[in-house]
C-alpha cells in the first residue's frame, strides 16, 4: 500500500507523545509499524534512548504495492513544536525519513 498517502487506510501516527515535560522513553524494540512511528509534539526536556525501530519487512512488495516496497511514509520520528528533545543510541530501519 501507499501508507498515509493513499492505498490501505492506516493510522497517521503509531505512537503520539504530546506535551510531555522532563520525560524519558527508553529501551524499546518496535517492529513493522504501519506509518510514521513516533510523533512528538510540544515536548520539553524529552530524552529518548536505547530504541530499535525495525521496519525492514516493509522493503518487500505486497499485492497492493505494484512491485514497490510495501511500506511508505515510515518515518521513525516526526518532531514539531518541541524544546530540548534528545535522541541517543537509536537505530532506525525504514523506507523514509529517520527524523523529520
Amino acid at each position: 500500500g501507499q501508507g498515509s498517502n493513499g492505498g490501505t487506510d492506516k493510522p497517521d501516527h503509531f505512537i503520539v507523545v504530546n506535551k510531555v515535560v522532563n520525560a524519558k522513553i527508553t529501551n524499546l524494540n518496535i517492529q513493522n509499524w504501519p506509518t510514521h512511528c513516533f510523533y512528538i509534539n510540544g515536548a520539553r526536556g524529552l530524552s529518548v534512548t536505547g530504541l530499535t525501530l525495525g521496519n525492514s519487512a516493509g522493503d518487500a512488495a505486497n499485492s497492493a504495492s505494484d512491485g514497490d516496497p510495501a511500506a511508505h511514509n515510515s518515518d521513525g520520528f516526526d518532531i514539531s513544536g518541541s524544546d530540548t528533545v534528545t535522541l541517543d543510541t537509536i537505530t532506525v530501519y525504514n523506507q523514509d525519513d529517520c527524523l523529520a
